[in-house]
């Protein structure tokens, strides 16, 4: 690993984070119960109340509080400047994100907006909260390198995400909005795929793919333009789309089939760079991202050939950015606890041995979850073709793989605080968890 040009002194308590990655797969969990209920017949139409359910149990409750996490410790680490006030608002961002998405992903499962109109609200102002703390800490960034630039289009992708969001939440309460249904939900989903986590996903790996995984750097002239590019891609088909009179359907056509071409792009560069790394030893994290990439090329050639297998799409897509985010998920939650234990370490009044990263989350976990991904994705698929049974095999097999999830990153904790209670025998300095 390498570990020159990162801010290492700059990292916030590591209860930051993990309470993020703790709760992150129980959102998963809770929807493939759903599923595993219900059957294959849920999957008919992506207009499902399940589907629409657990597509935000996994998208805001999952893969949002694996990426907050994260990026409490990419902002300070990376970019080299710290959220501010940074306990504080982890708290105001938990809580109103768990009650947020627990509140919006019963109101779609059984249209009851009773109450739910009401507590949605906190899912507003809890991503509000983040958006604003990021942008602050982005703003005072020591150097605007490529993944800070990034990270700037990715939150103004993630506001545009939830001011469509609201917007729908509102249609569902009977303000008098037009919607231009489908094509607002539609275009929602958009921002949050590309704008929001494909640009949020490439900036982070910018950095995170040569430092964990010893590559040469992604292309400098790559770097520059091209998540700009991207932006100004989904900024021309909103456009496009809100004047689509004026531009006729072979134009907005063409636009959105070239939005296809920067996820082949990244997929092919990111492929080359793995195939060329100078660590030759196998990372089973590693597996993660390429799954995910070959899955996006999946989910292109769907949106070219199969555009009415919408609920085949939304699996692919999903997926796509499942295995991803599972991948930076087995390296950081590792980094973090030695991390953390070596700066322990370093104030005791004796040498002290801490594990290493591979024996925090060992190789044999990260197959486990890795073969449970693979095979969860393919029941999914099965359940989107409307095959009898898959439905609760997917549930199943999902509900296993975001239960070893839970597993593997609840061991991780555990190790800290062990050794923790370790070092503060040994003599060392501070309070057992920080």
């Amino acid at each position: 690993m390498i570990t020159s040009g990162l801010s290492l002194d700059q990292a916030p308590p590591i209860s930051v984070p993990f309470r993020f990655f703790l709760a992150a797969p129980f959102f998963g969990m809770m929807g493939c119960v759903f599923f595993f209920f219900s059957g294959a017949e849920s999957f008919h139409s992506r207009w499902g109340a399940l589907v629409l359910s657990f597509t935000h149990l996994v998208g805001l409750g999952f893969l949002m509080s694996i990426v907050i996490g994260a990026l409490f410790q990419i902002l300070p680490v990376l970019v080299g400047s710290p959220v501010r006030q940074v306990k504080w608002v982890a708290q105001i961002i938990f809580w109103c994100q768990l009650v947020g998405t627990l509140s919006l992903s019963y109101a779609l499962a059984t249209s009851d907006w009773s109450w739910a109109r009401y507590l949605v609200g906190f899912l507003i102002v809890g991503f509000f909260v983040f958006a604003l703390a990021s942008f602050d800490s982005l703003r005072r960034a020591r150097a605007a390198h490529e993944t800070v630039r990034g990270l700037k289009l990715a939150m103004a992708g993630l506001l545009m995400t939830m001011v469509l969001g609201l917007l729908l939440v509102l249609g569902h309460n009977g303000v008098p909005l037009a919607l231009f249904r489908p094509e607002l939900t539609n275009f929602h989903l958009m921002q949050a795929w590309l704008s929001w986590f494909f640009i949020l996903i490439v900036s982070v790996s910018y950095q995170i793919i040569p430092t964990f995984y010893v590559t040469q750097p992604f292309p400098k002239t790559m770097r520059v333009y091209f998540l700009p590019s991207v932006f100004a891609l989904v900024a021309l088909n909103l456009f496009c789309s809100l004047y689509s009179a004026a531009f006729g359907p072979v134009c907005l056509a063409l636009i959105r089939h070239l939005m296809a071409l920067p996820v082949l792009v990244y997929g092919l560069v990111l492929l080359r760079l793995i195939h060329g790394r100078r660590r030759k030893a196998q990372d089973k994290s590693l597996r993660f991202w390429i799954t995910g990439v070959w899955l996006s090329f999946l989910a292109l050639l769907v949106w070219f050939f199969f555009g009415q297998a919408e609920v085949t799409l939304g699996v692919l897509v999903f997926s796509a950015i499942a295995a991803v985010v599972l991948g930076m998920l087995q390296k950081i939650v590792p980094f973090l606890v030695w991390f953390h234990l070596q700066a322990k370490a370093q104030v005791a009044a004796k040498p002290v041995r801490v594990p290493n990263m591979s024996a925090i989350v060992s190789a044999r976990s990260a197959a486990v979850t890795y073969w449970l991904f693979v095979v969860a994705v393919l029941n999914f698929l099965a359940a989107s073709f409307g095959l009898p049974l898959f439905g609760q095999s997917a549930g199943f097999f999902g509900f296993f793989l975001f239960f070893s999830v839970a597993l593997s990153v609840s061991k991780s904790w555990k190790v800290y605080l062990k050794e923790s209670q370790k070092l503060a025998v040994s003599g060392v300095a501070g309070v057992l968890v920080s």
